[in-house]
């Protein structure tokens, strides 16, 4: 997931240092983000597998404890996805 996330502060930094984010970049950016959370959706739902199947509490627990921190994750990414684009442009200035 750190792999992700310096891929996206790459690619929105490339975005800030053209000066405004276009339209093209937008749709690019909105996809890159939708094919993360669709990777994310993913996770959760092996995350789910794995707790289920956990031979003890503790074990479960971890995998609990990745679902919500997948979870948290995905909101944001779907925030993100959702801002109008003169917010997104605000926030890569």
């Amino acid at each position: 997931m750190e792999d992700i996330k310096m891929k996206l502060e790459i690619r929105t930094g490339a975005i800030k240092n053209a000066g405004c984010v276009s339209e093209l970049s937008r749709k690019w950016l909105l996809r890159m983000l939708e094919n993360e959370i669709a990777e994310v959706d993913g996770a959760i739902s092996n995350e789910r597998l794995w707790m289920f199947g956990a031979d003890d509490e503790f074990t479960a627990g971890l995998h609990y404890r990745n679902i919500v921190d997948l979870s948290k994750y995905k909101v944001c990414l779907q925030a993100l996805r959702d801002m109008p684009l003169e917010v997104l442009e605000g926030l890569l200035k």
